[in-house]
């Protein structure tokens, strides 16, 4: 079980069904950069505490995925299910964090920079967590 430290980056979590997107803090919590994609596998839970031990991490949010109305879907349920894990495997503090549009809004943020498809899609996980955490630090987290 890794331990809590009270300094550090925050790790960004955008989870999905067969990618997991990443994003980390610089050490100020100012910027929020995208770092890397991870697989959804069996080994995602020790990746992600490798990320943890490697980058200094002290606080994990989690994109929340819920519907236009603000209601949970099929994808809150399995995010809930990959908290519980986590939590299981690290003593950090993990936050929920509403990713309304994130994947959406990262997708045209490539589409707008000429990104092909195919490159887009090798990003477009990481981007989407850089993007959620890059909107909880402007809200002051």
């Amino acid at each position: 079980m890794l331990e809590k430290s009270n300094t550090g980056r925050i790790l960004a979590i955008d989870y999905g069904d067969v990618r997991v997107g990443i994003a980390i803090s610089d050490p100020m919590r100012i910027i929020a950069s995208p770092f890397e994609v991870l697989k959804n596998d069996d080994d995602l839970i020790n990746n992600i505490c490798r990320i943890i031990s490697e980058k200094s991490i002290s606080f994990i949010i989690v994109g929340w995925p819920l519907n236009m109305n603000g209601e949970p879907t099929q994808q809150t349920h399995k995010v809930g299910a990959f908290i519980e894990k986590l939590s299981e495997a690290t003593d950090l503090k993990i936050e929920k964090f509403d990713e309304s549009l994130s994947t959406v809004d990262s997708e045209n943020a490539l589409i707008k920079a000429d990104i092909s498809r195919k490159k887009r899609k090798k990003v477009v996980d990481r981007v989407a967590a850089s993007l959620i955490l890059q909107e909880y630090l402007r809200m002051g987290g």
